[in-house]
């Protein structure tokens, strides 16, 4: 028998019901929340390939995909506070969250306001306005 989990993004349900149906399809976002949600889990799981396949920047740099793994594997993630999500346009929104992550021992506030796009019918990443604090 597998054992379910909490998913790491903290909506209480367990990953396979949440942000697991998401990195499946990346069509089961129905919202840019739950698009978030899922890519914070997938950083903290490591899953840098739907990191990668849920975004569309109009800029990144040529390494993206090892400076995102080298990130994730550096970092423990612990929490994930939404602050705002307000309703979606048709083909756009904004989530503002918070996240808490450790590097090493020092602890990290990691706010953002992340830009999503949605292209056929599918959402994505399209970047974000984000402030790292150290906090100890």
């Amino acid at each position: 028998m597998v054992k379910e989990f909490a998913c790491p993004c903290g909506s209480q349900q367990t990953y396979s019901n949440c942000c697991g149906l998401v990195h499946a399809d990346i069509k089961a976002a129905k919202c840019p929340e739950q698009l978030m949600r899922a890519r914070y889990c997938a950083y903290a799981k490591g899953n840098i390939s739907f990191v990668l396949l849920s975004q569309k920047l109009a800029h990144s740099a040529p390494d993206e995909a090892e400076q995102s793994r080298a990130f994730a594997a550096q970092s423990e993630f612990i929490s994930l506070r939404i602050l705002n999500a307000p309703r979606a346009k048709q083909n756009s929104g904004q989530v503002e969250f918070m996240a808490l992550i450790k590097q090493g021992q020092q602890l990290i506030q990691l706010h953002e306001l992340s830009n999503f796009k949605r292209d056929q019918g599918v959402w994505y990443y399209s970047g974000g306005d984000a402030k790292f604090n150290e906090l100890n």
